[in-house]
């Protein structure tokens, strides 16, 4: 996770020159575009969460007195953080598709003025991108699935064969059975709560992915639609076109 991290994309100069545009110009797509923005944030956002998360996870095994506890979340662990590294890696390459797509709108639009404006999408090719950001984070989810579910396994077999033992030495000395959780219990709970906080952030930077699709799709519709200002240029051209009808002299005389 060595990567450089980008700026939120809603602060960009570029994206809020090129909202503010479609905005003033009543760009078919204009709301469309402001949803994918506001989504794209919301996934910023819950990676943070998520990176956090990990350092809490890796504080928790640290502080696990059982090796083997340890030992059984290391692969799981750096398997979390290679999907982490891997959405931000692609969360970036987003953002920076989407600012360079602004930053074309904005300099043909001083080319061209508001027909720039028109088929906002042709800059903006981002389908792949998200389906490909939505692709890891449920491989994450996944991923930290097993991982609580090998925590939960070693919780069991450690809590049964430490009661047994402990049991073992009850009995020659003639008490009764023991139905007490050993404290390893107690750090393997912490872990769970831990990949779970984790799989909510990854699951809502999925939902995220999902719901940019959805403004995307709609996006791309809206600005299949010709602008109201292209169809009155439209409607000017066609008329500038026409042949003026002269009124010839004696019926001009018989009015």
């Amino acid at each position: 996770m060595k990567e450089q991290e980008r700026g939120q994309l809603v602060e960009n100069e570029q994206v809020k020159e090129v909202m503010a545009l479609f905005q003033e110009n009543k760009t078919p797509g204009a709301e469309e575009f402001a949803q994918l923005i506001s989504y794209v944030g919301e996934m910023e956002n819950r990676l943070a969460e998520a990176v956090g998360e990990l350092k809490n996870m890796r504080q928790e095994m640290q502080e696990a007195q059982s090796h083997s506890l340890r030992a059984v979340m290391q692969k799981s662990c750096r398997a979390m953080e290679e999907s982490i590294a891997d959405m931000r890696s692609r969360l970036n390459d987003l953002k920076d598709k989407i600012v360079s797509g602004c930053q074309n709108i904005l300099s043909d639009f001083k080319q061209r003025g508001v027909d720039a404006l028109d088929g906002i999408t042709r800059f903006l090719g981002l389908k792949t991108m998200l389906e490909g950001i939505r692709e890891t984070a449920d491989k994450s989810i996944q991923t930290s699935n097993r991982a609580i579910s090998r925590v939960e396994s070693f919780s069991a077999e450690f809590h049964e064969t430490g009661r047994h033992l402990k049991n073992m030495g009850r009995v020659l000395r003639g008490k009764e059975l023991s139905e007490t959780a050993k404290e390893s219990g107690k750090a393997a709970g912490a872990l769970k709560a831990v990949i779970r906080a984790e799989r909510t952030c990854v699951s809502a930077i999925r939902n995220g992915a999902e719901k940019s699709l959805q403004s995307l799709g709609r996006l791309e519709k809206a600005a299949q639609r010709p602008s109201v200002l292209k169809a009155m240029k439209d409607q000017k051209l066609q008329m500038d076109q026409e042949p003026v009808r002269t009124v010839p002299a004696k019926d001009r005389e018989s009015r």
